[in-house]
């Protein structure tokens, strides 16, 4: 609870001054109990310090890299807000540096010009938020806000040193030839404001490519919403989405009403019942919707990004709905077409993983690695962030990678990859004492999967 008490701004060495704790905590919607600014530009961070310093224990400033370093030798900070342009390198590679040396403070990057390549690197460099300058004070301080929410904590030492990618958790990441001409499609997509189709396998990222049109689009200070369709009762449907009138008269908002000036994403749309379709369409169209029980309308600014793992045409769903959500489309590529990208995705996902559960990471072999690249991954990037998941837990890789089995250390050596996968499966069956449902949740791939794959092998229920 000690706070800073002497210099201004423009020392570069000392604290920065904090009101009382008192005033702090009556001040503001967020408390945090030390942060790190680390800048050049003296107007910048006294603008930061007025927004911060009354909900904030303990503030301190380092003009340069040098100087930050030498602050986190005796102590440790909850956040970081760092400018991306410095001197002697770029915010981004000081974190991505750090990182790797154990660094665990969450961080908020500052910049003027945010395009997708820093949003990327932004990611890989375990970044919470980016923002853009001449800093907004409300953006500024609904970050803060949003951090307060997620680490309202007395700040306690971590013995664990994450790895240097540690905060990749979209499953976007990659430098493939398919990931790069993704992400540029994405980025021209942010652009447009139009409905937008998703469509890809089970486990390809279709909400975290939605997440990140959203974040790199005008909207991005908005909320996301994300709702699926299958748990929307067709006769519950309308209030659920357009919010109603209670019996003491006041109005509860909806989803979309919730989404406003965001995005609301609709998972599996091809599960939306066709009664609900036709609701839904007037206010994609006319950015209008009506309160269930209420005679006004209410005007909406809602970006809808629908997402399936089906091919969608007017067979599928209401020819009207489905031409209006189509207008814009995006295809998620397989695993299996980015092959140089797994194992970038499985380090990244192995860090964030020990990072949360406090675990040393398990190192990716290079034969781990190799056999990943053989596996086919009918499950996809959810299939592969499991395997991690249950590789971590276990501190080894098990079948399809490292069981130890001769039989199967064979087929994998003759790229049998149709046996290797029948094996995982089957041994995830087994696990699931042939519970197929629950199979399929681990492996990330849908039960109709399993059932048309255990079919072909000639597997009986």
């Amino acid at each position: 609870m000690n706070g800073a008490s002497t210099a201004g701004a423009k020392n570069s060495g000392t604290n920065i001054p904090v009101k009382n704790l008192k005033s702090a905590l009556k001040a503001g919607s967020f408390l945090i109990n030390s942060v790190l600014i680390i800048d050049y530009d003296e107007t910048t961070v006294r603008k930061l310090t007025r927004m911060i310093s009354l909900n904030c224990k303990h503030v301190e400033w380092a003009k340069t890299t040098d100087i930050a370093e030498e602050k986190l030798k005796g102590q440790a900070f909850d956040l970081i807000i760092i400018e991306n342009i410095l001197p002697d390198m770029s915010g981004l590679e000081w974190l991505m540096s750090w990182r790797g040396q154990g660094l665990v403070s969450d961080a908020i990057v500052m910049t003027r010009s945010f395009d997708l390549d820093t949003a990327i690197y932004a990611m890989q460099a375990g970044v919470r938020d980016v923002l853009k300058k001449p800093l907004n004070v409300e953006r500024t301080l609904k970050s803060l806000e949003q951090f307060s929410k997620l680490h309202l904590r007395p700040l306690a030492p971590r013995k664990y040193i994450p790895l240097s990618q540690a905060a990749a958790k979209t499953g976007l990441l990659g430098n493939s030839s398919v990931m790069r001409a993704l992400r540029n499609k994405i980025e021209l997509l942010a652009k447009q404001d139009d409905a937008l189709l998703i469509t890809g396998e089970t486990g390809t990222g279709k909400e975290s490519a939605a997440r990140m049109l959203h974040a790199l689009s005008e909207r991005a200070a908005g909320p996301f919403i994300s709702v699926a369709c299958a748990s929307l009762n067709p006769e519950t449907a309308a209030a659920e989405l357009f919010g109603f009138v209670a019996a003491d008269g006041s109005i509860k908002d909806g989803l979309i009403m919730r989404a406003n000036k965001g995005v609301l994403c609709l998972n599996r749309v091809n599960d939306l019942a066709p009664q609900v379709q036709g609701v839904l369409l007037k206010a994609i169209e006319e950015q209008v919707i009506r309160p269930v029980g209420s005679p006004q309308t209410r005007t909406i600014s809602v970006r809808f990004i629908a997402a399936a793992n089906a091919t969608l045409s007017t067979a599928t769903l209401e020819p009207d709905f489905y031409h209006r959500i189509s207008a814009l489309s995006l295809t998620m590529p397989r695993l299996s077409e980015r092959v140089g990208d797994i194992r970038q995705l499985a380090e990244s996902f192995m860090a964030q993983f020990a990072y949360d559960a406090k675990m040393p990471a398990l190192e990716i072999s290079e034969k781990s690695a190799n056999l990943m690249a053989q596996y086919s991954w009918p499950g996809n990037v959810r299939e592969l962030k499991n395997t991690v998941k249950k590789a971590l837990l276990n501190q080894r890789f098990d079948t399809p990678f490292d069981d130890g089995t001769q039989e199967k250390k064979s087929l994998i050596k003759n790229h049998a990859l149709d046996q290797v996968e029948r094996f995982h499966i089957q041994d995830v069956l087994a696990l699931t004492l042939g519970n197929r449902a629950e199979a399929a949740r681990l492996l990330g791939i849908s039960r109709k999967t399993i059932e048309r794959k255990c079919a072909a092998w000639g597997v009986k229920p």
